[in-house]
């Protein structure tokens, strides 16, 4: 399973937190681990996931995979 599939739920906390440590803390999860997954997932995606323009990216990309994933 790839890495952003088994941390979905942390990357809705990514997007709609004002920090890192704030998704941490929605999350349950330390700030350090919250922010490993952060940095992984940039290097995965090619665009920094904290930057303005990567929480756009994120995000979009998230609603996104949520449209294909459900049947309607």
């Amino acid at each position: 399973m790839p890495f952003w599939r088994r941390n979905l739920p942390h990357l809705e906390f990514i997007v709609r937190a004002e920090s890192i440590r704030a998704a941490a803390a929605a999350s349950g999860v330390h700030h350090s681990t919250m922010q490993s997954r952060v940095a992984e997932l940039s290097q995965q995606l090619d665009f920094d996931a904290r930057s303005a323009g990567g929480q756009v990216g994120l995000a979009l990309a998230l609603r996104l995979y949520y449209l294909g994933a459900n049947r309607f």
